[in-house]
């Protein structure tokens, strides 16, 4: 799907899906200079929205979608230097916690 139709399903704007693009969090394929948006650009997006509306930083998701693409199975995940594990832990638990927090003061 082309941009115009990705804006169209999410809402985002084009200069958004263009910075997301700069920053690695989603590749578009290209057909001369549009670009082509396939499914699981789309699911990226919307998980990169729902990942903002809990309050993490484009860092943070930054970092949750590098190890996404890196593990693919619990294996994977298992088998991954302890202090990358450690250190996505860390990030999810301080999250949980804020959310946690934002539940119980609304």
């Amino acid at each position: 799907m082309r941009t115009n139709e990705v804006v169209a399903r999410t809402g985002l704007s084009k200069d958004t899906l263009r910075y997301y693009e700069k920053l690695g969090l989603i590749s578009p394929n290209r057909d001369h200079y549009a670009r082509l948006y396939n499914e699981k650009d789309l699911e990226r997006l919307q998980h990169i929205q729902q990942l903002k509306h809990l309050a993490y930083s484009l860092n943070e998701i930054q970092q949750l979608v590098a190890f996404d693409e890196s593990f693919e199975t619990i294996e994977d995940i298992q088998t991954m230097p302890l202090k990358d594990r450690q250190e996505i832990e860390s990030l999810l638990a301080i999250k949980i916690a804020e959310t946690q927090d934002k539940i119980g003061r609304l």
